[in-house]
């Protein structure tokens, strides 16, 4: 299975459950991102994408 073709069976399973919601959905607004993501706390040096720049703000962009 492709990352693609998870990503859909996630949703997917979501959806089932009346789950599927965005950022945007609850209310967050682009503005608001940076903020978020700086209270963001944790280790997350066991996650190789960990050392990408600013990778939180990023998974909330894609979630908006």
């Amino acid at each position: 299975n492709s990352p693609k073709e998870a990503e859909r069976m996630i949703m997917q399973f979501l959806e089932t459950l009346g789950m599927l919601y965005s950022l945007s959905d609850l209310g967050v607004s682009e503005d608001m991102l940076t903020v978020l993501s700086n209270q963001v706390t944790g280790n997350l040096s066991n996650d190789k994408l960990s050392e990408n720049f600013d990778i939180i703000k990023k998974i909330f962009v894609e979630s908006l």
